[in-house]
């Protein structure tokens, strides 16, 4: 801390220690918020990538459900016809 601003009383060491307390207990914050600053960002990138999987999902639900609704060539009916000669 440097001096007092000019007509400005000078800091007793009560207020000194107060705000060297306050700096201190500051300090011993930052880490454990920058730890769940990190862990939201993990959570958030996670999130942003789960609708455009859920799209993709979809998408290969919606093709194997028309691959299996869709007519085949050479059909079971076919094959048990030419079985059955």
């Amino acid at each position: 801390m440097g001096a007092p601003p000019r007509g400005a009383a000078p800091m007793s060491a009560e207020a000194k220690a107060h705000i060297t307390s306050l700096a201190q207990d500051a300090k011993a914050q930052l880490g454990p918020v920058a730890a769940k600053d990190d862990e939201l960002n993990a959570y958030r990138e996670v999130l942003v990538a789960y609708p455009a999987l859920l799209n993709q999902l979809e998408q290969s639900l919606r093709g194997l459900q028309m691959a299996a609704v869709r007519p085949r060539t050479g059909s079971s009916t076919s094959r048990t016809t030419s079985w059955s000669t």
